[in-house]
């Protein structure tokens, strides 16, 4: 059953993240074996969180770096989510909802990077972050 009546080519993968212990060794290691170029990297003093966006040709590898993560039950450094961007994430997610996908993160929008972002699980239990361009106040 496909989820949205638009065409299968409006999906597109947008990004891969890993989650890694140290941020500096991640971005060096995607540097030096694949000449990735950093996009955007950032921290949250707040939570202690770091991620790195790095291109590599034209795709887009995130890296995460989350305090005491793998202390957790069930929590390995690795792959984290797979991105995808859609026309509409509100609407993508509502009806993933109302198929019965588990929704762990409502729609809500990441001004940093103007998009409209929220993150479900696919039957697997795999994070999907599922992405929109963030729509502006029209004047």
């Amino acid at each position: 059953m496909t989820l949205s009546t638009e065409a299968p080519s409006t999906y597109a993968l947008n990004h891969v993240a890993i989650m890694v212990p140290d941020m500096d060794p991640g971005v060096a290691w995607y540097q030096d074996k694949f000449a990735a170029t950093v996009i955007d990297r950032w921290a949250d003093a707040t939570s202690g969180m770091e991620w790195a966006h790095l291109s590599i040709g034209d795709f887009v590898l995130e890296l995460v770096k989350m305090p005491n993560f793998n202390t957790s039950p069930g929590r390995i450094y690795g792959l984290h989510h797979i991105g995808i961007t859609v026309a509409d994430c509100d609407e993508t997610v509502g009806k993933l909802k109302a198929a019965g996908a588990e929704v762990f993160r409502e729609p809500s929008d990441f001004e940093r990077h103007a998009i409209r972002w929220s993150f479900v699980r696919d039957y697997l239990g795999n994070t999907l972050k599922i992405i929109s361009p963030l729509k502006t106040a029209k004047a």
